[in-house]
């Protein structure tokens, strides 16, 4: 009876060990481009450390966003990351889906071989382009000027200023 409890009780410590492990914290902000409030921009927090998972964001109209791992919005496992912004798809933008769904359409050439590089540069320049890129540079994990955000277990609110010229 006595070892029937102690394993019990072992059972029950590892199933509420298991319940606590690392928690989401809730990171939200805003985007500024020249002191104004920017929507369609991807936001992406980019783990300092290779073995975590990119968070990310789309900003609405007013600039707003809310970061999500694993599922939109449900936060970012503390940590340090990178911040990187970068345009989102076009309002008017239909999804392509993946780019072998490109040819998996398509009747196999005469040769028997697709070549999936020239399907997808057909898919690019098929898209529209009606907007000019923004700044590059914060895209870029490497080159982005934005700082290093530090997130806790405490709820978090970013404020990111971009520079249309990216400087």
């Amino acid at each position: 009876m006595r070892r029937l409890s102690f394993v019990a009780l072992a059972g029950l410590a590892m199933l509420l060990a298991a319940g606590c492990g690392v928690r989401h914290t809730p990171v939200s902000g805003v985007v500024l481009v020249d002191g104004q409030p920017h929507g369609d921009l991807v936001i992406c927090f980019v783990p300092m450390e290779g073995n975590g998972l990119t968070a990310t964001g789309m900003a609405n109209e007013d600039g707003r966003f809310q970061l999500g791992t694993e599922k939109p919005n449900n936060g970012v496992k503390p940590g340090k990351y990178k911040v990187t912004v970068s345009l989102g798809p076009a309002k008017d933008a239909v999804p392509a889906g993946h780019p072998s769904e490109a040819f998996n359409k398509k009747a196999a050439p005469a040769s028997g071989k697709v070549d999936a590089t020239k399907e997808y540069t057909k898919l690019q320049k098929a898209s529209p382009k009606n907007r000019n890129p923004p700044m590059a540079i914060y895209a870029d994990p490497a080159k982005t000027p934005l700082e290093i955000v530090e997130v806790t277990n405490e709820p978090k609110e970013v404020k990111l200023e971009l520079k249309s010229d990216g400087k």
